[in-house]
């Protein structure tokens, strides 16, 4: 939990729990398989019925949610107006809600608990599988990536006198693909400008498409030199001579 409410969050901030993790999971289902009525059995189904069935029923609304609030994502993430999120949570829905019912139907018969076990482990695996290897790379390309890779281009064309600056909400994990500082700044907050125009060196702005004209002069002058599904990079020179 205190990760998630994080501003930034990278995979290994919370690796060293996975092994301890796996091992308390391991304890437990070897308890659950040798013992007819372990202690926390029902308790424990309990909690995977109701999870299961709950991020079931999210992943088949998903393409509803995103239809009906598709204005106010594009907001935030700006190839939302252009692209869906297709039948990939419909299908992983219905997966998970089939593994979680076969998983019931087999875990209160003391003979058939270990085939719950490998329904759970086997539709677990097969979810993170297709969100690993297909969802998340789909859904980043568009979503996730495009101020990252300005960001980074941005830190590579940028010398040590230069200035790149975030014009939106502050993100500050362009800082860490930049490798430099990223100086933010709202839409209304135009005074923060002028201390950097005041600055020798080149300027590079990082900004969503639609928050362009609300950039005060000179910065909307400024270069385009590169977009990405909805962001765009500004340079106040060339970066070609």
């Amino acid at each position: 939990m205190f990760f998630t409410i994080s501003a930034t969050r990278l995979p290994h901030y919370i690796l060293p729990l996975f092994p301890a993790a796996s091992l308390l999971v391991a304890v437990l289902w070897s308890r659950f398989l040798r013992e007819p009525s372990p202690s926390g059995l029902i308790i424990s189904v309990r909690i995977i019925l109701i999870t299961g069935y709950i991020l079931s029923i999210a992943l088949v609304s998903a393409p509803a949610i995103f239809e009906a609030f598709k204005t106010k994502i594009a907001l935030e993430f700006p190839a939302a107006a252009k692209i869906g999120v297709g039948y990939s949570p419909l299908v992983l829905g219905l997966g998970v809600f089939l593994s979680v019912a076969l998983f019931r139907h087999l875990v209160w018969h003391d003979t058939k608990r270990p085939q719950a076990f490998w329904v759970l482990s086997g539709g677990m695996g097969a979810l993170l599988l297709i969100v690993l290897v297909f969802t998340l790379p789909h859904y980043g390309k568009y979503f996730v990536n495009p101020p990252q890779q300005l960001a980074t281009i941005a830190g590579l064309n940028l010398g040590p006198d230069d200035r790149l600056i975030q014009f939106g909400r502050k993100r500050p994990s362009l800082a860490f693909y930049a490798k430099r500082r990223v100086y933010p700044i709202n839409p209304g907050e135009d005074h923060l400008f002028h201390p950097h125009v005041k600055q020798n060196g080149r300027i590079m702005v990082i900004l969503q498409s639609h928050l362009h004209s609300r950039l005060p002069r000179p910065i909307s002058q400024y270069t385009p030199v590169l977009q990405r599904y909805g962001w765009i990079l500004l340079s106040s020179e060339a970066l070609v001579h």
